[in-house]
């Protein structure tokens, strides 16, 4: 488990393919917040690269419904993103759960909200899914997280390659992602992801 020159690291939260994140606290105050660490191993500098595009970008939009980075510490071979903890991931808190329409259109609501304050700002997030959305069970407020393959818009084009190299969750990526398409990505990938995450049950 990593070690941070500021907080304490408490549990892992999720364990991804090229980052882990773990529930922290700051040691002073005692302030709880996230610790995205990339993985080490196998294109560990492309991950370690993937965690400061990330803080990069996200320090950059001030919109509320995106989660805060609070900093970045990078050692030789480690990076670790600390974040705001905003709640748990959408994905975790609606696994089995009843559906509710009711909470299903606040959270579609926020979602979209948060979505069209990106896309004015320039910026695709190209992996929406319930896993990249954490949901604050006492204030109901609903945030976007992991920017790592986000990109400022400039009419980026996917090429044609091997499905095992795209970026995002094949799951909820758009048509034009997988550069089957003659398309140029745009904001219009996230909207198609965000209408997979609103009709997915386990979402």
């Amino acid at each position: 488990m990593i070690e941070l020159s500021r907080h304490r690291v408490l549990e892992r939260i999720h364990e991804g393919v090229n980052s882990d994140v773990f529930l922290a606290e700051e040691i002073a105050t005692g302030r709880k917040c996230a610790v995205k660490v990339a993985r080490t191993g196998v294109h560990s500098a492309r991950k370690i690269a993937m965690i400061k595009h990330e803080y990069a970008l996200t320090r950059a939009l001030e919109i509320p419904g995106v989660v805060k980075p609070l900093a970045l510490e990078v050692r030789p071979g480690q990076a670790a993103l600390v974040m705001e903890y905003a709640g748990q991931s959408l994905a975790h808190v609606l696994r089995g759960a009843e559906p509710d329409v009711a909470r299903a259109l606040r959270i579609g609501i926020q979602l979209a909200e948060t979505l069209g304050a990106i896309h004015a700002a320039n910026v695709i997030h190209k992996d929406i899914k319930p896993a990249n959305v954490v949901l604050d069970l006492e204030t109901s407020r609903v945030k976007i997280t992991d920017f790592s393959i986000a990109t400022v818009l400039s009419g980026e084009r996917a090429g044609v390659g091997d499905v095992r190299s795209l970026e995002g969750t094949l799951r909820y990526i758009s048509p034009e992602q997988t550069g089957r398409m003659n398309r140029s990505i745009d904001h219009r990938a996230d909207r198609r992801a965000r209408t997979s995450v609103g009709t997915t049950r386990s979402a």
